[in-house]
């Protein structure tokens, strides 16, 4: 494999622009194409398309990093496992676990590589918290709490299609609960209601939740989410084990402390996830990378996909239905 890629960036929205500048950073990367139904936000001095099969036919990229709506994932990756073009695609992957697994099937026949988009994996504290556990420096784990909340609610129209807070939000903690305890999840419970935004209703959408997750070796793991964290971007996990405790704390814009007769005050978290998470972004499309010049399977994939997927829906049933869901 030639050590100078062609890569194309598929959707050019807020994590598309993220995605890009993470691409044309990666020094194994020669040429960027960029595609976007509104071709003319695209930015010059790249080759641009309105139409992603124009893009993969005129570039003959490598590889191809969607951040495109999450109903077209799956089309486009077939569209690219028929053509030997690797693939690294945002989450969620599809809100239709059949889709998943009939994708599943199809790149594994394909042999390209896919990679999936959960970047907090990716995250340098999360990361180096993950070290630890697996180094036994806080010995068995007992109870993980995930606190997730965002600074303020998406648009409306975003709701609409999103596929609600569990697919959309809560995923990537789902995700996080397999990627920290090395383990499955065989029970699930949430609990949620609109405390924030009256009109989530109409999309039988909720905006603050709670769920429990108990793992096959017995872990619990908590996650509280919220929509409408107005004072930023609050990412905290807790790990809580036989021999001690490990926290990952909030990304602060600095890290003052102003200590007066009256209190004492610091900065407020980072904004929101493209702020907090942009050394993860890199990260990940880093790995993708290399994956793809080593002939690698990444280290997240569409298996993690599915999973995080399951329990997402799990999550939903047990919400409507009030009680826990067994695997």
């Amino acid at each position: 494999m030639n050590t100078s890629l062609k890569v194309g960036v598929l959707g050019y929205g807020r994590i598309g622009k993220i995605h890009l500048d993470s691409v044309r950073k990666n020094e194994n990367v020669d040429v960027v194409s960029v595609c976007d139904p509104q071709g003319e936000i695209l930015p010059k001095e790249l080759p641009g398309y309105s139409n992603y099969r124009d893009l993969i036919a005129q570039e003959r990229p490598d590889a191809v990093v969607i951040c495109t709506p999450t109903p077209t994932h799956v089309d486009i990756i077939s569209y690219c496992a028929e053509r030997g073009v690797h693939v690294f695609c945002e989450k969620p992957l599809d809100l239709d676990i059949g889709k998943i697994q009939k994708i599943q099937s199809e790149v594994e026949q394909s042999g390209i590589t896919v990679m999936i988009g959960f970047n907090r994996r990716f995250d340098p504290d999360f990361a180096l918290l993950k070290k630890n556990i697996d180094e036994g420096v806080i010995g068995a784990i007992h109870q993980v709490t995930f606190f997730s909340r965002d600074p303020a609610l998406p648009s409306l129209d975003f709701i609409e299609t999103s596929g609600g807070l569990f697919m959309d939000m809560t995923i990537h903690d789902f995700d996080m609960s397999r990627f920290i305890t090395g383990s499955e999840v065989k029970e699930v419970y949430a609990k949620g209601q609109i405390r924030v935004t009256p009109e989530l209703s109409e999309f039988n959408d909720i905006d603050t939740a709670t769920v429990v997750l108990t793992m096959e070796n017995e872990t619990t793991c908590t996650i509280q989410n919220s929509r409408d964290a107005g004072f930023g971007y609050d990412m905290r996990i807790e790990v809580f084990g036989s021999k001690g405790m490990i926290m990952a704390q909030n990304n602060h814009k600095n890290h003052l402390k102003i200590y007066s007769h009256e209190n004492v005050q610091s900065a407020n978290p980072r904004y929101f996830f493209l702020q907090r998470f942009r050394k993860a972004y890199q990260f990940e499309i880093d790995e993708f990378i290399q994956c793809i010049l080593n002939n690698e399977q990444p280290s997240v994939g569409i298996h993690d996909a599915l999973k995080a997927t399951q329990i997402a829906q799990l999550a939903n049933q047990s919400l409507n239905e009030g009680r826990i869901v067994k695997i």
